[in-house]
């Protein structure tokens, strides 16, 4: 070997060496964990939300700790009172924001062609079951007939409305979905999150924005 490839190699041999210690640290990972590329997105995400359904959610803290698929987005605008605005449902109803000022209220942002969204759904739906008095607004983009057609096959949960205008602040700043704003009765922002947030967080996150009556002691 000439003089001149003996000092060419003695100088590569700090990122030789890095290759080889980057190449040893994923080899490690992959096979203490393999991916499963082939496992189904509804089996691979249930996986993430165990720990959800088992820990104690006794304070928003706790909800929030607790979380693995969704993140807490807007925490500034929280307790902003969301200005007022009009809509129309699928179905051709007007509404305006304020029209459901006398309960809590749910909106999300989603699309039929997210799986992550349609996943979130199942969660909204059971979220609703158990709190009847809960108004579901889902804001979606894509065209009437997507959404009519994705209303017939589904039991009426939400109000489904195509959004043909930029929604109030805070609700614009988010392109993220499926997002989630929780808003209290006062029509102010309690919290927004983006992701897939199981239905035990959505309930307790529901259950401290509106606290549920305690039922009677018995005699």
């Amino acid at each position: 070997m000439r003089h001149a490839d003996k000092k060419k190699l003695v100088r590569g041999m700090p990122f030789y060496v890095g290759c080889l210690l980057l190449l040893t640290v994923l080899g490690f990972l992959y096979f203490r964990k393999p991916p499963q590329a082939a496992a189904p997105l509804r089996q691979t995400i249930a996986r993430y939300l165990e720990n959800g359904r088992t820990a104690s959610l006794t304070s928003l803290d706790a909800v929030i700790d607790n979380r693995e698929t969704w993140q807490l987005i807007l925490g500034e605008s929280v307790g902003q009172r969301i200005e007022d605005f009009e809509f129309s449902d699928i179905r051709g109803g007007n509404h305006r924001l304020t029209d459901f000022a006398g309960g809590p209220l749910v909106v999300v942002l989603w699309a039929t062609w997210s799986p992550a969204c349609t996943m979130q759904f199942g969660h909204l739906q059971e979220l609703r079951r158990q709190n009847p008095g809960l108004i579901i607004v889902a804001f979606s983009s894509e065209s009437q007939q997507t959404l009519e057609r994705y209303a017939t096959q589904n039991d009426g949960t939400f109000m489904l409305v195509r959004q043909q205008e930029a929604l109030p602040r805070p609700l614009s700043e988010i392109s993220d979905i499926p997002a989630i704003f929780f808003i209290d009765r006062q029509s102010k922002l309690f919290l927004a999150c983006r992701g897939l947030m199981p239905f035990e967080h959505a309930d307790a996150i529901l259950g401290f924005m509106e606290p549920k009556p305690h039922e009677p002691l018995p005699n």
